[in-house]
């Protein structure tokens, strides 16, 4: 008898700390977006791999580099007309002519747009070598564009990135890296494993030393 009542009162304070089951809400956890790492390859499975690493990039700047960026900025814009003639000629998009005379040139009208050798009075004597001399930056800018028969079937972002990053060289893409030239600066870049000159490649070096194309492309359509 006792057994029974010590049983019944054991079963009737396990039923009262019972709780009902609550269902938690879910919480849907963002989805980050990661950058694509091309394959040496060309055509429209590019241009889509680099136009997504373009939607998804974001700055990665020092307060050196930001005053960098304005100071960019302000120069290429207020040359707009330059950048305009050379792209009237040759039928290459002037804001990525813009980027590719800040990458080689640090934007020196006095250097030749291939490869920022000077002056441009005199043949490049860096790769491609012996172009010029010639009288203007103009023509020495057209001609460095007209060299590489880029042939641009549409102005689609990921077309131009794909030119500029040939423009630079493949090097980045055949070590299946993203390209320095276009993504220096952003989330897009890799920290290490940089050219430092033409063919020499330093796994140890730095990337984010100077401002990438991309980034430079999208602030000035943003202006424009």
């Amino acid at each position: 008898m006792f057994k029974s009542i010590a049983k019944f009162f054991t079963n009737l304070f396990k039923k009262e700390s019972i709780e009902p089951a609550i269902e938690k809400p879910t919480i849907e956890q963002p989805v980050i977006e990661k950058p694509i790492v091309l394959l040496p390859v060309n055509g429209m499975h590019t241009y889509a791999s680099l136009e997504h690493n373009y939607a998804i990039m974001e700055p990665q700047l020092s307060e050196a580099q930001t005053k960098e960026l304005k100071r960019a900025l302000v120069k290429i814009t207020s040359n707009f007309s330059r950048y305009k003639t050379v792209s009237d000629r040759t039928k290459f998009p002037w804001f990525a002519i813009a980027a590719i005379h800040y990458k080689e040139a640090d934007l020196d009208f006095t250097c030749h747009l291939h490869n920022g050798d000077k002056p441009l009075s005199e043949p490049t004597r860096h790769v491609p070598k012996g172009r010029g001399g010639f009288p203007d930056w103009e023509t020495s800018a057209t001609d460095a564009i007209l060299l590489e028969k880029f042939n641009l079937k549409t102005n689609e972002i990921g077309e131009v990135l794909d030119c500029l990053e040939k423009y630079n060289g493949l090097g980045f893409r055949k070590r299946g890296l993203n390209s320095v030239y276009l993504w220096s600066s952003t989330n897009i870049c890799h920290p290490f494993g940089q050219y430092t000159s033409d063919g020499k490649f330093d796994s140890n070096a730095a990337t984010n030393t100077r401002l990438g194309a991309a980034l430079i492309i999208r602030e000035l359509l943003k202006e424009s």
